[in-house]
Formats: structure tokens, sequence, C-alpha cells
């Protein structure tokens, strides 16, 4: 047998050893762990035998929640969303002691999803600002945070208990349209992480997960202050602050492999998009009105999309393309002047 052929017979033979194997995937990277998988058919069976139990969504909100199963199907009938350090630390394994779980969700459903949290034992919290009572605070449509340092964000509530031996919180993140805009409008890359009810998506993977670097950035919606000089409180210690990428002509590919100078969407080939196991979820209700995706421009490092909201639609929807956005906005509201006009018709007629 030849020396790479030894080589690898004795690293699989390392690899037979379940605490070695486990310490040995810990240690790369998802980048690495993924091209490692690639080298045999047998070192990828157990990379994905790793990958299983090191990304178990259910195993990460465990950490908060009495019943993730059951929180996921509420994802799926509410459109809720987990980000910031949880969704963070998901896609890093690094696993820190619970500090809090944000959930992002529509203004139409933030009474059903602080009810269930309630029924799991969670108690509400009060800003100094909210009624002590949470059905009572969540009949306000008053915003409560600040527009800079909170941008498409309506109203943040609290909701604390001991879960496992542990003080966690979750807050519940009221956006004023859409999630989705919320988390695009964050201060840096680091923290644009996604987890729905069936998937998880990096939109950053190489510089977040790889390099551990963030790029500064704001949203053409909602331009936020600069953190420049200073540091996001909610950044990790270990990542490094970019105040813009370097795509200059001189510059090498290093900004564009990082930051990719295109226009992005969810789930595209820059993104890391991770299925996550569906036994047990209950699955959405179907949609009467679904867009093919939902994206964002990126240049000069502000991200360009186009927020709608027609009475039509029960909830808001975000569309990257300024011209399919003003097609489908004229395109509802015809057909809302439509029923309007059936509708007096038909008043007229009962009246005559």
């Amino acid at each position: 047998m030849d020396a790479p052929g030894v080589a690898q017979s004795v690293f699989i033979t390392i690899l037979e050893m379940p605490h070695v194997r486990t310490s040995l995937f810990s240690a790369l990277s998802p980048r690495s762990l993924l091209l490692l998988s690639r080298s045999s058919r047998r070192v990828r069976e157990y990379a994905l035998e790793y990958m299983k139990t090191a990304f178990d969504i259910n195993a990460t909100l465990g950490r908060y929640l009495p019943n993730p199963i059951e929180f996921r199907g509420l994802q799926a009938r509410t459109g809720t969303l987990v980000s910031g350090s949880t969704a963070l630390q998901f896609f890093d394994r690094s696993y820190n002691d619970p500090l809090a779980l944000d959930l992002y969700v529509f203004p139409l459903y933030r009474r059903e999803v602080g009810a269930w949290l309630l029924s799991k034992g969670f108690s509400f919290r009060a800003s100094h600002e909210q009624d002590p009572c949470f059905a009572i605070t969540a009949l306000s449509r008053q915003r409560s945070v600040r527009f800079d340092s909170s941008p498409g964000v309506l109203t943040i509530y609290t909701f604390h208990r001991y879960h496992n031996g542990a003080s966690v919180d979750v807050h519940i993140i009221v956006a004023i349209r859409t999630p989705i805009e919320t988390i695009l409008s964050f201060h840096s890359t680091c923290m644009m992480n996604i987890i729905s009810y069936d998937k998880a998506y990096c939109l950053f993977p190489l510089a977040t997960l790889e390099k551990h670097i963030s790029l500064l950035c704001s949203s053409s919606a909602h331009p936020v202050k600069s953190w420049v000089g200073a540091r996001p409180p909610d950044m990790p210690p270990t990542f490094t602050l970019l105040p813009k990428p370097d795509w200059g002509p001189s510059s090498s590919s290093r900004s564009h492999q990082l930051y990719p100078h295109t226009p992005r969407w969810l789930g595209d080939s820059y993104s890391w998009t991770l299925p996550l196991g569906l036994l047990g979820v209950s699955p959405p209700p179907p949609p009467q009105h679904v867009l093919p995706s939902t994206q964002s421009r990126s240049c000069r490092c502000i991200k360009l999309f186009n927020e709608e909201e027609v009475s039509v639609l029960n909830l808001a929807f975000v569309v990257g393309d300024e011209d399919t956005a003003n097609h489908l906005a004229r395109t509802l509201q015809c057909k809302q002047w439509q029923e309007e006009y059936e509708v007096t018709i038909c008043d007229l007629e009962d009246w005559s």
C-alpha cells in the first residue's frame, strides 16, 4: 500500500473512535468539515452523523423552551423567525450560557406567540412603558423603541422563566412590517443569520464562520448610526468589526469572497442553507400568496429592499426588485378596489 493509502487508513482508524472523532470535528470550521467529508465515503458518513448532533435545532431551542417541536409548529403557523445571538451560536457551535432567545414576529401574531410563552410557564416582564398585563400591552400599536437603535422594530416584549435550573429570557421583537426586514437592518453582517421552522440561513458564511469578521452596514430603509470607534454590545468578542470592504481596483479578491458585490437573496449560492429535520413539526397552512424569494441587493454596504403593505393581504411582504414590488402593489391595489366596488354594488342593490 502506498503512503497516501496508509495515511488514509490510519485516519479512518482514528475516526472510528467516537470521542476522538467528535473532538476533531468540533475543532473544524463548518467549511473545513464539509471539505473533509468529500475525502471518502466513510469520512462523509462520520461527518453527516456528527452534523446531525452538532446542528440539532431542537437541542438548541431546548436550552430556552420546554417544547421545541411545538414551538417550531408555532413558527410555521405564524412566520416567526429566530435570529440574534442564538442563531449565530447555532451556526458557530459556540454554545455559551443561555442569554436570551430573540423571536422576530409579525405584528398580527404577537399576541399568539406571547400567549404560547405564557402557557409554557413564562412570565411577562413589562417595561416602565408597558402595562403589566400582556393581553392589554399587546393591544397597543404605539412604537416603544428608539428608531436609531432598533430600526424596523415596533416594540419588544420580554418573557422570563427558570428552565433546566437556569434563568432564561425570551424577547418577542415585533416588526413594524416584516421580521426579515428587521433582520436585514442589523448593524453588521455577523448577526444576519435566520432560523425558520424548516431551514437555517447564514447569509455571510465565509466571513462569519471562517474569518469571524463582521461588516458594518446599514439598511437603505433604516440608516443607523455608525459604530465606527465603538462596538455593538451584542457582537461576540471573537469577531473583528470591519468598517468597510476594500473593493478598489487594487484590492485582492478577499473582500469579494467575504462580501460578494452582487445582488443577494435568501438561500442563494453565497449563503449556507441548512435544512432542519421536520419530524413531529406541524406544517404551515397553505399560503394564499407566495413570492418566489425574499431578496435584498447589496451595493456599497447599503442593503436595498422594498416593503409593501396592502390591506388585501394579511401580512406585509419584502421584495428586492423595485419594479416587481411596484407591479405587485398595483395589482393588489386593483384587486382591492374591485372587491370594494363589488361590495358597494351589493349594498346599493340591497338598499334599493
